[in-house]
């Protein structure tokens, strides 16, 4: 009993004591060396009282499960490892469906916080794919031994609360039962049973054993897949026939944002129903490619590991057509909450990141402010260049407008939160976010740039704002001005007018606004000067900035 005792007391030291403890003991202290062979092993959950939680099990009368091996690289890469668990009794895990199956994902390779896979999946919910894995985390004693933060999920499988669609037999013959339960995946290691069609690898994960009429059915679905993928005719909506347009859209528009780089390459799950034409996308999986490149590209450009179809699919008008509808409502409804949601994820892991970090010195986050920061301004950076292609239907928080007398090339802007420099509406990268030229002043001496503040971030009472050509030091950027809602700035700093220079025109003209919406007449361009509201106006043929 002591010794119980003592080594209970020597793990609470290494634990960060703010989320539930998952205690595994293997039968005679076994270590897990494969992924293919359980270990027996006992469990328990600590939630020390946590609200939300609950106890599972106890060290007196823990409950019986195995456990192995998982992952590829994840599984060979690191000494943190991921591990598959099998409970011997369906349980509720962490206030999850009972199940006896799950999995804990270490993330050893998540610098950014343990954000990556975290989004994923939150961004597949609000896309509205149909089911989505849930996840909660919890610190592991494995042993008797801290091993870390995790990430308990539940793993891709068919069931009543996880894909939801019949399960079909191994080694069926019957041509009826083997056009759906499927559940496949689009691969990159060849060594799991699979069927090789047009350069892809498909997995398949249920069945588990195929009959050769099976294997002859999946292979010919993927090669009609393949075909219709790539019609030349942009125009084309064979695809359609065969694959569901809106999950695939759904899918796709979560790869984009986390500028997944092993989108359509690999941990590419998709699922088709007995008596359903049409293959479905997803559930989303592994996030651990996301973020490692460049923001101004879309996944099947430039692959780092290959692309399967997507570069195909990507070009039809009515994808196309279908992902600006899809992205149109996101972008307005949802982008805005992704900043609390992950403000809330930390505050529950931030301590538990810090003992991660004490264990794993060579993996996860040394400064989970700056990670936060950092994953937060890569999100703001893919999104606004997702906008500028699909469009942009959110409403500004705040803007501003730099009237460029310095006769920059091109126009920066730099804006930040002077109270925490940790905050940047701009990117966090000098020199911040290129912003676009909308006008000229009424001389057409100057062009007018304006910079919109979407972030995710409550803009500060107490930011600062720079404009500069990308270079930094003087003549390449302003002085540090405050920054004022709607103001207009020149290089000197607030402008106090641009109407300057008109030449006047009496004859009647249509006055526009910057949609192109014709909002009125006016005799001249005086006219317009005095009685327009400060703004940018197409007046004739001329665009007008008009500040009093």
């Amino acid at each position: 009993m002591l010794l119980l005792i003592t080594i209970a007391t020597a793990g609470a030291a290494d634990w960060s004591g703010t989320l539930p403890v998952m205690h595994i003991n293997t039968i005679g202290g076994m270590p897990i060396t494969s992924k293919e062979t359980y270990v027996r092993a006992t469990y328990y959950v600590d939630a020390l009282g946590i609200d939300g939680y609950k106890n599972v099990a106890s060290a007196s009368l823990p409950d019986t499960m195995q456990i192995r091996g998982r992952g590829n690289y994840t599984w060979t890469g690191f000494d943190k490892k991921p591990y598959r668990i099998k409970l011997d009794n369906k349980t509720a895990l962490l206030g999850m469906n009972k199940s006896k199956h799950f999995v804990l994902l270490a993330h050893a390779d998540d610098d950014l916080a343990f954000l990556r896979n975290t989004l994923g999946f939150q961004l597949s919910r609000m896309l509205g794919l149909a089911w989505t894995p849930a996840q909660e985390p919890v610190e592991v004693v494995f042993n008797g031994k801290y091993i870390g933060l995790y990430m308990l999920t539940e793993n891709i499988r068919i069931d009543k609360t996880r894909v939801n669609i019949v399960e079909q037999a191994d080694e069926e013959t019957d041509p009826e039962k083997i056009t759906g339960g499927w559940l496949v995946e689009i691969d990159n290691y060849q060594n799991d049973p699979h069927v090789s069609v047009d350069g892809m690898t498909i997995t398949y994960h249920t069945p588990e054993v195929l009959s050769s009429q099976q294997e002859t059915y999946l292979y010919d679905q993927f090669h009609d897949i393949h075909t219709k993928s790539y019609k030349k005719d942009a125009a084309s909506t064979e695809w359609e026939t065969i694959l569901d347009k809106n999950d695939l859209v759904r899918f796709y528009i979560v790869q984009e944002i986390l500028d997944n780089q092993e989108a359509f390459h690999g941990s590419c799950y998709l699922y088709k129903d007995l008596n359903e034409e049409r293959w479905h996308f997803g559930p989303v999986w592994d996030f651990g490619n996301t973020y490692r490149r460049g923001y101004d590209k879309y996944v099947w450009q430039d692959p780092a590991f290959g692309v399967e179809l997507i570069d195909g699919l990507a070009r039809f008008d009515s994808f196309q057509a279908r992902v600006k509808e899809m992205w149109s409502d996101f972008y307005r409804d949802d982008y805005p909450t992704l900043s609390q949601f992950i403000d809330d994820f930390i505050a529950k892991i931030e301590k538990a990141i810090v003992a991660d970090r004490n264990r794993w010195s060579a993996y996860g986050t040394a400064n989970a402010a700056a990670a936060i920061t950092d994953f937060k301004n890569r999100l703001a950076t893919k999104t606004k260049w997702l906008a500028k292609q699909w469009g942009d239907s959110r409403t500004p928080e705040a803007e501003a407008y730099f009237i460029n007398d310095a006769r920059w090339a091109q126009v920066y802007c730099w804006a930040w939160d002077k109270d925490n420099p940790y905050i940047n509406y701009t990117g966090g990268q000098w020199p911040g976010e290129k912003i676009d030229k909308i006008g000229t002043t009424a001389s057409g001496e100057f062009g007018i740039y304006r910079w919109r503040c979407f972030g995710t971030e409550p803009i500060s009472s107490n930011t600062g704002i720079i404009f500069g050509d990308g270079g930094a030091g003087e003549g390449h950027q302003t002085d540090d001005f405050d920054f004022v809602d709607g103001a207009y700035y020149n290089k000197s700093g607030l402008a106090d007018s641009a109407v300057d220079g008109i030449t006047d025109n009496h004859s009647p003209m249509p006055v526009y606004n910057l949609m192109g919406v014709k909002i009125g007449m006016v005799e001249s361009l005086s006219q317009a000067v005095a009685t327009l509201p400060n703004g940018l106006y197409i007046i004739g043929t001329q665009t007008i900035f008009i500040h009093r």
